[in-house]
C-alpha cells in the first residue's frame, strides 16, 4: 500500500493518498512510515494543524531530525513560535548549523526582546542569507547601535537593492538622530 501512496504523492492525488494511508493506519495504528507519510501530506496541502499532530506521534516514538524540522515547520506556520523554538533547541543539539533552527531561535527571540540573544542566531547565518543580516541590522537598532545598524542596512541593500525593510531600518535611524 505504501508504494500506492507513494505514486499517488508523486501524481499530486494528495488526498487519495491520505485516505489510503487510513488504511494502513487501522490495521497498524503504530506505524511509524504511515505516520511520516502522513505529516509531509498534510504539510503538502497546508494543514498544519494535522502536520503538527503527526510530527508530535512520532517525536514521541523517536527523536529524529526530520521529525524536528517537520515538527518545527509547523509550528512556524500555526504561528506559535515559544514552542517552535523549544523543538529548534532540541533540534540544535542533533545538528549544530541547521538553519531553519537558528533562524526560528533568532526570530523568536526578536520577538519577546531579548535583542542580545537574537543577535547571536542571526549572526550565525548572516553571512549566507540577506534576511538574516537584514535581522542582524535590526538588533542592533533596537539596542539603539544605531552607526553598527546603518552599516548592516548599506551591506543588505548593496546586496538586495529593492529590500523595503533595510530601507525602513535606515529611514528609522534617521529618525531617531533628529
Amino acid at each position: 500500500i505504501l508504494s500506492q501512496v507513494q505514486n499517488l504523492r508523486e501524481q499530486g492525488r494528495f488526498f487519495e493518498a491520505i485516505d489510503l494511508i487510513g488504511y494502513v493506519l487501522e490495521s497498524e495504528p503504530q506505524n511509524e512510515e504511515s505516520l511520516l507519510q502522513l505529516a509531509e501530506l498534510y504539510s503538502k496541502i497546508g494543514n498544519w494543524t494535522l502536520a503538527n499532530y503527526y510530527y508530535s506521534i512520532l517525536l514521541n516514538k523517536t527523536v529524529h531530525p526530520s521529525y524536528l524540522t517537520g515538527k518545527i515547520t509547523a509550528l512556524r506556520q500555526l504561528g506559535l513560535w515559544e514552542e517552535a523554538s523549544q523543538y529548534s533547541s532540541d533540534l540544535l543539539e542533533h545538528q549544530k548549523s541547521d538553519p531553519l533552527a537558528i533562524s526560528t531561535l533568532a526570530f523568536h527571540y526578536y520577538q519577546i526582546g531579548e535583542f542580545p540573544k537574537s543577535l547571536g542566531y542571526y549572526d550565525r547565518l548572516s553571512a549566507s542569507d540577506t534576511i538574516m543580516l537584514q535581522g542582524v541590522g535590526w538588533c542592533h537598532l533596537m539596542m539603539k547601535n544605531f552607526d553598527k545598524a546603518k552599516e548592516v542596512f548599506h551591506e543588505v541593500l548593496s546586496k538586495d537593492r529593492g529590500n523595503l525593510s533595510a530601507s525602513e531600518g535606515l529611514r528609522v535611524i534617521e529618525r531617531q538622530k533628529k
